[in-house]
């Protein structure tokens, strides 16, 4: 956050991981009397599921008030599964998720370092996201 621009305003709301509970949780803070006046430019969850919950809930608050419209809103997820957050980003319906890989994978990989090599397993190992699409593929807000 050191780097955001001290014009945008950041709101957190808690989804509890789930796109029910997102879309909740996003329909309230639209229903804010803080909030009637502004529509979110960049919604950024932690899971794919949690991003299409929050995008369903301020198209929802965009049909009853269709004077306001839905907005330019970008939606943001996070796990980019094959089948759920790809495929919503390849529909149109996120603009963009991060891939990130299996860990059970590295662990077992790190593991038969180990066991195999004699190799000692850092203290920490960390996993590589890779966004989809490619920054370079993303438009500009």
């Amino acid at each position: 956050m050191e780097t955001k621009d001290p014009t945008i305003k950041v709101r957190r709301l808690r989804g509890h991981w789930e796109e029910s509970a997102a879309s909740a949780a996003m329909t309230s803070w639209l229903r804010l009397p803080t909030s009637s006046a502004v529509r979110p430019l960049v919604v950024a969850a932690q899971n794919d599921f949690m991003a299409m919950g929050a995008r369903k809930a301020v198209n929802q608050a965009a049909a009853s008030a269709p004077e306001e419209g839905p907005g330019k809103s970008r939606y943001l997820g996070c796990d980019g599964l094959k089948e759920h957050g790809r495929r919503w980003t390849y529909g149109g319906l996120l603009d963009a998720t991060i891939v990130c890989p299996a860990l059970s994978a590295l662990a077992i990989e790190v593991l038969a370092k180990e066991l195999q090599q004699g190799v000692s397993a850092r203290p920490l190992t960390l996993a590589q996201p890779v966004s989809f699409p490619k920054l370079s593929q993303l438009r500009p807000v």
